[in-house]
């Protein structure tokens, strides 16, 4: 069977249609995270999405800012079982929008060289989600003797094999939400944002905390409230 050579022209039409395509999709990139005007002195942001608030799955990027923004990476995430919530109630299986700074890396396995500070889990670490403790979204230690909890998260779950702590709620309002981690995960949660582990450990070493690192989550078309 004979094949018929393609023409030149047919080629070159082919790749600058190429070269266009890329630099669009550059350009859409980088409008996404011109969107955000309230970044203050972030020089990293985790942008997670979906495309409903009652949707569990969706979307997470990270961008860095050098002399402009640059998308790093963008991966597949799950949400909580509900979705996405303005009003977070401990319980409600909704991830919290908002947007919030990074606190620690954290796991039962060795630091995979994240520049977080890094807290290793013990099967005698817990965090708190009993709204009416004093210790309410807190990492407490079962052996506390101020222990005041009927219900705790063990730090060693297995979905806990590595995760980053999300400075919410640290105001530790009873009722209004604990334990929002970004983790492994293959399916919702229930509130966290949870990724594969490949991609928690590119996250992880990616972060620097020296560059004011924030995350960012909300339902796509909200992303101008930020």
């Amino acid at each position: 069977m004979k094949f018929k050579k393609t023409p030149v022209i047919l080629i070159i039409v082919f790749l600058i249609q190429r070269i266009i395509f890329s630099r669009k999709n550059k350009k859409i990139k980088a409008n996404v995270i011109n969107k955000i005007k309230k970044i203050n002195n972030s020089e990293q942001v985790i942008l997670v999405t979906t495309k409903k608030y009652n949707t569990n799955h969706g979307q997470l990027r990270l961008f860095e800012k050098k002399d402009k923004w640059k998308q790093i990476l963008s991966t597949q995430i799950y949400i909580g079982k509900n979705g996405f919530t303005d009003i977070k109630v401990e319980g409600d299986q909704k991830t919290p929008t908002g947007k919030y700074t990074i606190s620690h890396g954290f796991g039962y396995r060795e630091n995979p060289g994240t520049k977080l500070d890094f807290k290793n889990a013990s099967s005698n670490d817990v965090w708190v989600d009993d709204p009416s403790s004093k210790f309410y979204n807190t990492w407490q230690q079962k052996n506390n003797h101020n222990k005041d909890w009927n219900s705790a998260e063990e730090m060693t779950h297995v979905l806990y094999k590595y995760g980053i702590i999300i400075n919410y709620n640290t105001e530790q309002i009873p009722g209004r939400g604990s334990a929002i981690f970004i983790h492994t995960a293959a399916g919702y949660t229930n509130g966290c944002i949870g990724t594969k582990e490949s991609d928690l450990i590119k996250i992880m070493k990616w972060i620097n905390p020296d560059k004011n690192p924030l995350i960012i989550q909300t339902p796509q078309d909200k992303i101008n409230n930020y």
